[in-house]
């Protein structure tokens, strides 16, 4: 059964307001073939465990005329689910 966009935007919803974000690191920007790429490194706070989560996520800028008009996230799955596994006990 497909939920959809909406339902996928929801679940994301719920697993980001767990967390604080603490600190935001960006790092070099990349400007190439109509679209601009940085790594963020992300420090955030766990709310009710007050375990930290470090990762890195990539943003992805597409360029029309040099402004950017759409953003994509990409989230390094293996290290959040590395912190996921450590919860879990």
């Amino acid at each position: 059964m497909r939920e959809g966009k909406v339902a996928a935007l929801n679940r994301l919803r719920e697993a980001f307001n767990a967390f604080d974000t603490q600190q935001l690191e960006p790092g070099k920007l990349i400007v190439k073939d109509g679209h601009a790429t940085v790594d963020v490194i992300i420090h955030c706070m766990h709310r009710s465990s007050g375990a930290w989560l470090h990762s890195t996520k990539t943003h992805v800028w597409r360029l029309e005329d040099g402004w950017p008009v759409e953003l994509t996230e990409l989230y390094d799955l293996d290290e959040i689910a590395a912190f996921v596994k450590s919860m879990q006990g």
